[in-house]
C-alpha cells in the first residue's frame, strides 16, 4: 500500500467530496446508476442518518479524498439489520493506486467487529475491475439481476456479489455503532492494546520523565510536553483508526505505556514509511511485553493496512530497543544509518540506525 494514502472516517465535511467522486460515475460510467448529477443537501441527510451506525471511510492524499467506500443497509425491515450493502469508488485520476483495497482492508473488518453476518455488492455487469477487487476480499457471485438498469441508450445487467463476514447459523448479536470499533484495539496473550484515557496521561508523564526510559531520547520530557504528546497520539488514532495505542495488562497495570504503529513527519531516504515503537515503564521491561505488542501491532499493518514494509529505528546504543526489532523478524539496514532531524546536530544521539521488515504476503 502506498502510505502516502490515509484512510480515515468520513465527516460531514468530506461529504461534497464524496459526492463529486460518484456524480462524476455517474455521469460518464455505467458503473452508477443516477441519470442526473444528486444534490449536496441529500447526500449530507444520508450521511447524517447513517454514518452514526454504518461506516463512511475516504482515502485521502496531499490532493484530497481520492475515493470512498461505505457501508449502507441492504432493506429496511427488522430481520435484514445484519445485512449490509456497500459501495466503493475512487477518483477518475486515482485509479491503480490500490485505494480500493486500501479501503475495503479497514472496512471489511470493522462490518465484522460491529457484528454485521452479510455484505452484499451489486456490481454492473462489465465492471471486471470492480469483480475482481470483490472477489479479492472473498466476495462469491450470487445473483444476477437482468436489465434493470437502462443508461447510455442500452440495458445494464447487475450481478450481485456476497460475503460471508460471521459463518455459522449462530444468533446474531447487536450491532455496535461506528464509534465502539473505530480506533482499532488488539489483545494479545498479556496485552490489550487500547484506545487512550484520560487517566493514562498522569502515570505517562511520569514515564517521560523518567531518565531510564529517556535515556535514549534528547531529554525528559515535562508534564505539559507529555499531555502535548499524548494529544497528538490520541489524534493521530482517532483519525487513522491506528496509532501508538495504550498498553493495559490485565490484572498487573491499568496502563504500562504504548505499542503501535506511526509515520514519521520527517523527511529521510527511507521515508514516508509507517514505524513500529514502543515506551514502556522500567517496572515492564524485560519480560518480553514490547515484543509482544510489537509482533501484534506489526500482524495488523500488514495484514489490515497493506502495508508492504515496517521500519523502526533508534540511537545505535540502544540495544534493549534493537534487540527487541531483532526479535520481531527486522533486519538491520546498514546502509540506511542516518541522522535524525529533529535532533540538534552534535548531539549524541542525532546518529540513528533502522531496521525494517517486508511484508510476506
Amino acid at each position: 500500500m502506498d502510505v502516502r494514502i490515509q484512510i480515515g472516517l468520513a465527516t460531514r465535511e468530506d461529504v461534497a467530496a464524496i459526492l463529486a467522486i460518484s456524480n462524476w460515475a455517474a455521469e460518464h460510467t455505467p458503473a452508477n446508476f443516477a441519470t442526473e448529477p444528486e444534490a449536496l443537501e441529500s447526500w449530507t441527510t444520508l450521511y447524517d442518518d447513517t454514518a452514526v451506525r454504518y461506516p463512511w471511510l475516504v482515502a485521502r492524499d496531499e490532493s484530497g479524498v481520492v475515493g470512498y467506500a461505505k457501508a449502507s443497509p441492504h432493506k429496511s425491515r427488522g430481520a435484514y439489520a445484519w445485512t449490509v450493502e456497500l459501495a466503493v469508488y475512487i477518483r477518475a485520476d486515482q485509479h491503480r493506486r490500490g485505494i480500493g483495497k486500501a479501503l475495503y482492508r479497514r472496512l471489511i473488518p470493522m462490518l465484522r467487529r460491529q457484528g454485521f453476518v452479510t455484505a452484499l455488492a451489486g456490481i454492473t455487469d462489465g465492471n471486471a475491475a470492480s469483480v475482481a477487487l470483490h472477489m479479492a476480499f472473498g466476495f462469491v457471485p450470487c445473483a444476477t439481476f437482468h436489465r434493470v438498469g437502462w443508461k447510455f441508450g442500452g440495458w445494464h445487467d447487475v450481478r450481485y456479489f456476497e460475503l460471508d463476514l460471521r459463518p455459522g447459523d449462530h444468533m446474531p448479536v447487536q450491532t455496535k455503532p461506528v464509534a465502539e470499533v473505530w480506533p482499532s484495539e488488539l489483545r494479545t496473550e498479556r496485552l490489550w492494546l487500547r484506545r487512550w484515557r484520560d487517566s493514562d496521561l498522569a502515570p505517562f508523564a511520569a514515564l517521560n520523565a523518567d531518565p531510564a526510559v529517556m535515556e535514549h531520547f534528547p531529554a525528559p520530557l515535562s508534564a505539559t510536553e507529555s499531555d502535548a504528546l499524548a494529544g497528538r497520539i490520541r489524534s493521530f488514532l482517532d483519525g487513522r483508526g491506528f496509532g501508538n495505542w495504550a498498553v493495559e495488562i490485565p490484572g498487573v497495570t491499568a496502563f504500562a505505556g504504548f505499542v503501535g504503529l506511526s509515520v514519521p513527519r520527517f523527511q529521510a531516504p527511507f521515508t514516508p514509511c509507517v514505524e513500529v515503537g514502543w515506551r514502556l515503564a522500567p517496572a515492564h521491561w524485560g519480560q518480553g511485553y514490547a515484543t509482544e505488542g510489537a509482533r501484534a501491532a506489526m500482524e495488523f499493518g500488514f495484514t489490515e493496512l497493506g502495508l508492504d514494509e515496517i521500519v523502526s529505528f533508534t540511537a545505535p546504543g540502544n540495544l534493549a530497543s534493537r534487540r527487541v526489532m531483532e526479535k520481531v523478524g527486522m533486519q538491520y539496514a546498514e546502509e540506511l544509518v542516518f541522522e535524525h532531524p529533529s535532533v540538534p546536530v552534535g548531539h549524541r544521539l542525532r546518529p540513528h540506525v533502522l531496521y525494517r521488515r517486508r511484508s510476506q504476503a
